[in-house]
């Protein structure tokens, strides 16, 4: 399961101990039933909000840490990004105010894009990437703790690279965890991921950081692969001309 640091814990934990959200986070699971709690996302049900909450604590607490790693990364760049799973939209909000980008997102649970409504961010809609279809292509695809929640990883990463256009570039982030979060569908050991992700894409950058116990992994759609969206023949190798 993830890790906390002590300041986050302690803000997370401080609104799940109160008697009220409890009680009627409670009741909502028993109510609404294991497959509706499923479409709305078990943590949202559970913990509302809690990125947002993070985020105004105005604390040095390790969520936080890892959204100025990833709003860092795409400070003054352009173009179009689409958030693949982007949750209450706090990181997407965050990177749209740091750069030039259109940003947009898509996340399965319904209840987390509600929950972005409220925080004003209207560019998001509640759709699972493998039902999303889009007519434009994406700069940057941003998946943020995203492959270990899908059902297939490999096809997600498949799709991402539809999506971009030829020179577009992808970010993935995966939690450094040894057990199952409450979410999770899969886990990725560290010194799997680089081979996993360099089977779909060529991979730039790969980064362990040790102190966000996070692993960020940035990489582009390979030369010569057909980009079905675009219209483009695909190009032959060098020996085959």
């Amino acid at each position: 399961m993830v890790v906390w640091d002590p300041k986050t814990l302690k803000i997370v934990q401080a609104t799940m101990s109160k008697p009220r959200w409890l009680t009627i986070a409670g009741a909502l699971m028993k109510v609404l039933g294991p497959e509706v709690v499923k479409s709305l996302g078990k943590k949202y049900i559970w913990w509302g909000d809690y990125h947002w909450r993070l985020f105004y604590s105005k604390t040095g607490n390790l969520y936080m840490g890892h959204v100025h790693y990833v709003v860092n990364f795409f400070k003054g760049k352009k173009g179009r990004l689409l958030d693949v799973g982007c949750g209450e939209g706090l990181i997407m909000k965050r990177i749209a105010e740091k750069s030039k980008l259109q940003c947009y997102g898509i996340d399965s649970s319904p209840l987390a894009i509600e929950f972005a409504h409220q925080h004003k961010i209207m560019n998001c809609k509640a759709i699972s990437f493998e039902q999303f279809e889009s007519d434009v292509l994406y700069n940057f695809i941003f998946m943020g703790d995203f492959l270990e929640h899908t059902k297939d990883p490999s096809a997600a990463l498949e799709k991402a690279k539809d999506l971009l256009t030829d020179n577009g570039q992808i970010f993935i982030t995966f939690p450094v965890q040894e057990k199952k979060g409450m979410e999770d569908l899969h886990i990725f050991p560290l010194e799997m991921i680089g081979e996993f992700v360099e089977k779909t894409f060529a991979i730039e950058t790969f980064f362990f950081h040790e102190d966000l116990r996070k692993i960020y992994v940035t990489g582009r759609r390979p030369k010569f692969i057909e980009n079905p969206l675009e219209g483009k023949e695909t190009e032959k190798e060098e020996s085959n001309r």
